[in-house]
């Protein structure tokens, strides 16, 4: 049994809203952008992860076959777990599953953790300016509504990701 993500944070969080979460599996639909892409026709990716744990190895193998449905190949990298941290750690691995989480019950806690392009832990090298200037002024919100409201509009932002920037 899974719980699909409805937010760009995990959905247990105090403060965060899930109806505003756009997005259905809709195989279609991610075959019509697709097309309307340079990877159009698909294309070829490395999924790492890590050897130790076999939720991963499961999981690997689900995001692979759903991908292959939509033209995208994926070969699974089974990694030695000192490998893998290392190679995520150096981002030197294009698609990765990883198993950090965020640890304090605060929807900005998690924001910074994964959204925040100066913080080490965000892996997926999001960067978007407006939202590391809204994630450092949440730092002074104290007030638990007007950070719950803040953190939507945090969330608009986040679900509007489309595109990696590198990191300089």
């Amino acid at each position: 049994y899974a719980i699909p993500w409805k937010a760009t944070i995990p959905s247990m969080y105090p403060g965060v809203d899930t109806s505003l979460f756009p997005y259905s599996y809709n195989l279609d639909k991610a075959k019509e952008l697709l097309e309307q892409t340079e990877y159009a026709g698909g294309f070829e990716v490395d999924l790492y992860y890590n050897a130790d744990l076999i939720q991963h190895e499961i999981t690997a193998v689900l995001i692979k076959n759903s991908l292959a449905s939509i033209g995208i190949k994926v070969n699974l990298r089974k990694t030695p777990a000192g490998a893998f941290v290392s190679g995520v750690l150096a981002r030197d691995f294009p698609f990765s599953l990883w198993p950090d989480y965020p640890c304090v019950p605060d929807p900005f806690y998690s924001y910074e953790l994964m959204y925040l392009s100066t913080n080490y832990h965000c892996y997926e090298n999001y960067c978007n300016l407006k939202v590391d200037e809204m994630l450092i002024r949440a730092r002074g919100v104290v007030d638990l509504e007007e950070r719950y409201a803040f953190a939507k509009e945090v969330e608009k932002i986040c679900l509007l990701y489309t595109s990696p920037s590198p990191r300089d």
